[in-house]
């Protein structure tokens, strides 16, 4: 511990990925973290951590081994996206390009489905993967953004 060093430690990064939360931590026991979420970019990262009284210290984080399985902006048209995407089976359900409400992306996959009495309790929406080897992959991260009649169907 160092008498001269500020409570906190602040957060720097060039390249790509973003910081999740603030980019100033508080330390504690010692030790100030922060999260680095992946972005669709690889490269190199370079975080660098300073604090007042403290020499900075750098690390880097080469990004290398993202797999997207569907980022929907190589679609023209309504066509090219259902020569990806299938529905198979359950409730009434259609699908389209957004590009209104989307995170990072410039568009989204929006699903529209009918819920209650007098459909069914599931539905099937594909992705032809044509062969892709995702075996390697340890997660997989999808951005869902809820209806606006806040159903609470649960994914």
């Amino acid at each position: 511990m160092c008498r001269e060093a500020a409570p906190g430690v602040e957060f720097q990064k060039t390249g790509p990925g973003e910081f999740s939360g603030e980019t100033t931590q508080v330390v504690k026991n010692g030790v100030a973290c922060i999260d680095l979420h992946a972005t669709p970019e690889t490269g190199a990262a370079t975080i660098i951590a300073a604090s007042d009284g403290l020499v900075n210290d750098t690390v880097e984080v080469l990004i290398t081994d993202r797999m997207t399985v569907d980022s929907f902006d190589a679609y023209q048209n309504q066509a090219t996206v259902e020569s990806a995407w299938s529905i198979r089976s359950g409730t009434q359900l259609q699908f389209r390009l957004e590009s209104e409400h989307v995170d990072t992306d410039p568009y989204a996959l929006r699903v529209s489905y009918g819920v209650g009495s007098g459909y069914a309790p599931y539905a099937a929406l594909v992705k032809k993967l044509h062969d892709r080897d995702f075996s390697a992959a340890k997660s997989i991260r999808f951005w869902l953004k809820p209806d606006e009649l806040q159903t609470g169907i649960l994914w």
